[in-house]
């Protein structure tokens, strides 16, 4: 391990590349769950660079003041966050079904596992848990309603030994 890859976590200084890079993710409870999700948003990321759902130039005219906001909602309310009808319609979402972070994601994944159904066999178990239980941070916090706080990070560290994903409902 690197000194430069621990602990880190926003904005980070490369300057041996001249750049600065943004984390947004976090590690999750096995690397199943984290390669699931790296899986995800890569072939999310191919379709908006292959204009998919928005020509690129579209997609530069959001501006900064406009996303951060968005950022900050889903820091705060996770798969909960209220997206808008505007940055739906960037992905073609504009039924009212979808409204949320979770909405757009369990959208986007149906999207992607139809048109390519063998390409998302290795994530398609892990996948269904987070979209349908939510984000590690809702799972754990479902887990603390009926245990205790050593008890569901003992089982968090039991699914990271077995490496399967954190069930708030399985018996701790």
């Amino acid at each position: 391990i690197q000194h430069e890859w621990l602990n880190s976590r926003g904005a980070i200084a490369r300057f041996e590349r001249d750049t600065i890079e943004i984390r947004l993710l976090d590690v999750q409870e096995c690397p199943l769950a984290d390669l699931a999700i790296s899986w995800l948003i890569v072939e999310v990321l191919k379709k908006l660079t292959g204009e998919h759902w928005l020509p690129y130039a579209e997609q530069r005219r959001w501006p900064t003041d406009d996303l951060a906001p968005l950022l900050l909602s889903c820091t705060q309310k996770g798969e909960n966050a209220d997206l808008g009808a505007d940055y739906l319609a960037v992905f073609q979402r504009k039924s009212e079904a979808i409204r949320t972070a979770g909405d757009l994601w369990n959208s986007l994944f149906d999207e992607i596992r139809t048109e390519c159904p063998e390409r998302v066999n290795p994530w398609r178990n892990a996948l269904k848990i987070i979209l349908s239980q939510g984000t590690l941070a809702t799972r754990i916090l479902k887990g603390l309603e009926h245990h205790t706080l050593g008890e569901v990070y003992a089982s968090l560290s039991d699914s990271l030994t077995e490496g399967r994903l954190f069930d708030p409902c399985r018996s701790i």
